[in-house]
């Protein structure tokens, strides 16, 4: 039985092993819980899951919120894994991988700790994404973003360098490293929202600036994949607008980047390194890499497991 003191607080609950809900009051009934003051009643036997995210009063409340959806979204990644699993027979990840949790959040897992954002960024494998699409509904949850893996088709050797850590459930997940993020965030076409005006070009001074990478290894990061800069040969149509664009701000956003951070180099520079070490299979440079160092999520979000 939860104690008093749980009443008020940043919890993350799980209802019959699959609605994922975040309340900031749980009060004792006489058949189970009423959560945030009656808005809903859960009883005794259905909750099988709480979370309480700690803080206390020295991190401001937009953080402690973004953590407890950073924690209720992990918790329903891996619920949703175990049903997936139950109803198929099959694993949810591809062989020898693990879901990725990259975007904002990685950020905020690791160099970023203040860092908020409106959704979870999680890549799965193909399956379990299709899976998750059709049978599975966060309804407790701000939104949680699912991709497949695909969306790393332009990166580097990111699973090299992204840490292994452990879900609150136990559930390996790998976060994203912050300069594999860097090199993500300037692939990103231009939207009407102006995102990486708006939110990347700050993530990444801020990323930059706390890890201060080598010049060589920002180098090494930027010509690791050299599909990232072949210009599209597309036929009419709206898929050759989207590489057409797609490769029009990488330039961009590269050329941007180097300005700040490497200026010595130029884009075309970068294009002709990256052609060079795919043709020669160069072996990569060691680097400045620090690799995030949290023990698991839970430690990450300053979550203990409460005692139902």
């Amino acid at each position: 039985m939860m104690e008093k003191r749980f009443v008020a607080g940043n919890f993350v609950l799980a209802i019959d092993n699959e609605l994922v809900v975040k309340a900031k009051h749980i009060e004792a009934t006489a058949t189970g819980f009423s959560l945030n003051q009656g808005e809903m009643t859960v009883r005794s036997e259905n909750l099988t899951h709480a979370w309480k995210i700690r803080g206390g009063q020295s991190l401001p409340l937009s953080v402690l919120d973004e953590r407890t959806r950073i924690g209720g979204a992990i918790l329903d990644m891996e619920l949703c894994a175990k049903k997936y699993f139950a109803d198929t027979q099959c694993e949810p990840w591809v062989a020898s991988d693990s879901p990725v949790i990259f975007g904002a959040a990685s950020l905020a897992l690791t160099v970023i700790n203040d860092r908020t954002s409106d959704d979870v960024d999680f890549a799965l494998s193909d399956d379990f994404w299709k899976w998750r699409s059709k049978n599975w509904s966060s309804l407790g949850i701000t939104t949680s973003e699912t991709l497949r893996l695909g969306v790393f088709t332009y990166c580097g050797n990111w699973r090299a360098r992204a840490s292994l850590v452990e879900g609150l459930e136990g559930t390996s997940f790998r976060v994203m490293h912050p300069l594999d993020t860097v090199m993500q965030k300037l692939l990103r076409i231009k939207t009407e929202e102006q995102k990486f005006e708006l939110k990347d070009k700050g993530d990444i001074r801020r990323i930059m600036s706390a890890l201060q990478p080598s010049k060589e290894f920002v180098t090494h990061l930027l010509t690791e994949n050299h599909l990232r800069y072949i210009e599209p040969v597309v036929e009419p149509g709206s898929r050759g607008r989207v590489e057409l664009a797609q490769h029009s701000a990488i330039r961009e956003n590269t050329t941007w980047f180097l300005q700040e951070f490497a200026p010595e180099t130029s884009y075309d520079e970068i294009c002709d390194r990256a052609s060079q070490r795919h043709s020669d299979n160069i072996v990569g440079l060691t680097g400045r890499t620090q690799k995030s160092n949290i023990k698991n999520i839970a430690a990450a979000l300053d979550a203990e497991r409460l005692e139902l």
